[in-house]
């Protein structure tokens, strides 16, 4: 089976769900997907966590499915909305926006934190 979010033909484009655990029917959104497609980082609101929305990986397997998508923690989630994900070319920065309540959208801010490290040991989770 073929796990592509887009397939690209001479005359079409289609897109393919990427499927559970990745795909739900709730609000996942804001997706980021390695250039290497070794994992993608999403901002959810339902998936449980530290605030109204937060970041989570899921990591490309060798069978070429996606793991099941893991809270990035503490160091970027916190009680407010975290969205909008974006890796640095160098793979060790993550840039996101915040806010902190969903009322208050004068809230947003940018923030950036190291990641190659805090990715590498969150693949190793069991």
């Amino acid at each position: 089976m073929d796990f592509s979010a887009v397939k690209v033909g001479r005359s079409d484009t289609t897109i393919v769900s990427l499927g559970a655990p990745v795909n739900t029917d709730k609000a996942d959104a804001d997706f980021y997907i390695a250039p290497d497609e070794s994992y993608m980082i999403l901002a959810s609101p339902n998936r449980g966590g530290f605030g109204s929305g937060d970041l989570f990986v899921s990591y490309r397997s060798k069978d070429r499915r996606w793991t099941q998508p893991l809270n990035l923690g503490p160091a970027v989630n916190t009680p407010g909305w975290e969205w909008g994900p974006a890796v640095t070319p160098d793979g060790r920065y993550l840039i996101f926006s915040r806010m902190s309540s969903a009322s208050d959208s004068a809230s947003d801010r940018l923030y950036w934190v190291r990641i190659d490290h805090m990715l590498h040991s969150l693949r190793a989770t069991p």
